[in-house]
């Protein structure tokens, strides 16, 4: 199913001439990587993608009501399902400097973005009050996130148990992990800069400023 989704999602995703080229290359990369062991074990991982592809994919058939079920999934599947939100708002913002749409269309359109977002996310809410009225409500097994009168109790499963944090691998243990990683990191800086480097050249050229002008490729950029 994640192959389907996945051949689905690279068909009507059109990137220019070469559309069929690109993505194909974009497929292989994502089959052929160091992290494929995950898709290939009983995981959650390729659950999340599945659902993760499939509500792209139907986003770009004009599905956009119905991309929102296999998102949520997503969401309820893994938490990271909830970046898709960010992508959402992104969408939304660069829909109000659409030259080629009357007011209330780009107004309508706007709302519409941040409305998914939040439904996107919903699951995460659902998920962590359901644990946490699963361990806070009995006072003997009362646990320490409990305390702090707040539902994502996630997040402190994470610190507590993965170590997980901003900052919080940059240690000097991980430091051959980080050598080991250097080929990786080093191809994954190089593309990036020739992507923000090509994309800023595409940009039309006008007087209104630089920082003007990077607002607008920002989120041209980015949708």
């Amino acid at each position: 199913l994640l192959d389907l989704t996945l051949i689905l999602t690279q068909r009507y995703i059109e990137i220019g001439d070469n559309s069929l080229y690109i993505t194909g290359k974009i497929a292989a990369i994502f089959y052929l990587n160091p992290a494929t062991i995950f898709f290939c074990t009983c995981y959650t991982e390729a659950v999340f993608a599945m659902f993760t592809f499939a509500g792209y994919c139907l986003y770009t058939r004009e599905y956009s009501n119905t991309a929102l079920l296999p998102w949520m999934a997503a969401s309820y599947t893994r938490s990271n399902g909830c970046l898709v939100s960010v992508w959402l708002i992104i969408q939304g913002i660069a829909q109000y400097f659409q030259k080629d749409c009357p007011s209330i269309q780009k107004f309508s359109r706007v709302l519409w973005h941040f409305a998914a977002a939040i439904i996107v996310g919903i699951p995460i809410l659902l998920h962590d009050r359901t644990g946490y009225e699963l361990h806070c409500q009995d006072n003997v097994m009362r646990q320490p996130y409990c305390d702090k009168n707040s539902i994502f109790f996630y997040g402190y499963v994470q610190r507590k148990y993965w170590d997980v944090g901003l900052f919080r691998y940059f240690c000097l243990k991980q430091i051959p992990n980080f050598i080991l990683a250097t080929p990786i990191l080093f191809c994954s800086v190089l593309g990036a800069w020739n992507w923000i480097r090509t994309s800023w050249n595409e940009q039309p050229h006008n007087h209104s400023g630089v920082l003007p002008r990077f607002f607008k490729w920002a989120i041209w950029a980015l949708q």
